[in-house]
């Protein structure tokens, strides 16, 4: 793992500390990709474990479908279904490391073929670095062939303000987007939520 960290580094570098832009070819974004689903996943955990042991506080629910963790583990690439995303932010306006997401539960947008209304299918990861943004989605092994309809998609929420790294759909891509960063309101849409992610 902390290879992986060495190498994330190494191609990130002077865009988390500057906001220099890069572009990202093939191997690359698998590399960035694999780095923020381990971050993701461990975020997650993280999470699970502090409401386990603080009832008390509300901070919603969170999901590590066991599957992602073992494939992860595995293969050392996204587990099948998984997306990636980056943008970027005015940092002036996030702390220097956010993050927000937590449990996706079945059919949020309505009835899917095989998927019971309320069950734990997958888990949503934002997080930030500087001007890098991270967005991470991840499900269940029985839902990854089939995802769930409904969920926004970040292209369609923030139109030119992300780029897709995996799966890969182009060669090449550039950080940071063309339309420029995104705004605390859209990360909320992102994340489906009303909290704030600033």
């Amino acid at each position: 793992m902390r290879q992986l960290d060495d190498q994330f580094v190494s191609v990130m570098e002077d865009s988390l500390r500057t906001g220099v832009e890069i572009d990202l070819g093939s191997g690359h974004q698998k590399l960035v990709a694999t780095w923020a689903t381990k971050v993701a996943l461990l975020i997650e955990l993280f999470l699970h474990d502090f409401i386990a042991q603080n009832p008390q506080v509300e901070v919603g629910r969170t999901f590590v479908p066991s599957d992602n963790l073992h494939t992860f583990l595995i293969n050392s690439k996204p587990p099948d279904g998984t997306t990636v995303w980056l943008g970027a932010i005015d940092h002036t306006a996030f702390h220097p490391f956010s993050s927000i997401g937590g449990a996706i539960f079945g059919a949020p947008a309505g009835p899917v073929e095989g998927i019971a209304r309320g069950e734990l299918c997958g888990y949503q990861s934002i997080f930030n670095l500087r001007d890098v943004v991270f967005g991470v989605r991840g499900w269940a092994k029985e839902y990854a062939a089939n995802l769930p309809r409904g969920m926004a998609d970040p292209e369609q929420t923030a139109s030119g303000k992300t780029v897709q790294i995996w799966p890969r759909v182009s060669e090449i891509q550039h950080w940071p987007p063309p339309r420029g960063p995104l705004t605390p309101e859209e990360v909320k849409a992102l994340a489906w939520t009303d909290e704030d992610p600033s």
